[in-house]
């Protein structure tokens, strides 16, 4: 029996033997920073074998009036200066609008007619869009879903000429200013 005594205790020793710590690896460390610098490298030599970029060369184009022809001038015309209502949000805003439209000169006199004749349509068609507005639309810079929307209102509105052409160009919303009306 003293044996087998000495024979567990031997294989508890060995057991019992502290394992080699392993350190950082090393020349994995070293393999990795090699391929990142030969790869930077390669993406310089890359980069430099298409050269600079060209030089950007801005073309400036004067008009003069020669080039506008008769009845082709531009001219704005106010459409409408009203308070709209919006409720989109949950909430009711009051929105305090101008509205211009830019016509040319050889339809001023025919819009002008028009604008007589429909201003009460006019007047529906444009608060129906801004009460169906989302309140995104009013955030925007420059309001450009208002204004495209309101520009083809206005276009199916007044209509083109004999030749085809569109009586209104733009639809320009310089004023929105909005309000609560819940104070």
């Amino acid at each position: 029996m003293p044996d087998d005594t000495k024979d567990v205790q031997q294989e508890e020793s060995t057991s019992e033997k502290p394992e080699k710590k392993k350190g950082l690896p090393i020349k994995t460390i070293v393999l990795v920073m090699v391929m990142l610098i030969a790869e930077g490298g390669g993406i310089v030599v890359f980069m430099t074998m298409f050269g600079k970029p060209s030089p950007v060369r801005a073309q400036m184009v004067e008009l003069t009036d020669d080039d506008v022809e008769a009845g082709d001038e531009l001219h704005e015309i106010q459409l409408l200066h009203e308070k709209f209502t919006n409720s989109a949000s949950g909430r009711v805003f009051i929105y305090d609008t101008e509205i211009l439209v830019v016509v040319k000169e050889k339809y001023r006199e025919k819009v002008e007619q028009l604008m007589e004749q429909r201003l009460g349509a006019i007047r529906t068609g444009t608060s129906s869009i801004w009460a169906k507005a989302e309140h995104a639309y009013f955030s925007e810079p420059g309001r450009e879903t208002l204004t495209r929307q309101t520009l083809d209102y206005l276009r199916i509105t007044f209509g083109k000429d004999a030749s085809g052409d569109e009586r209104i160009e733009n639809a320009l919303i310089p004023k929105c200013l909005g309000m609560s009306a819940d104070f």
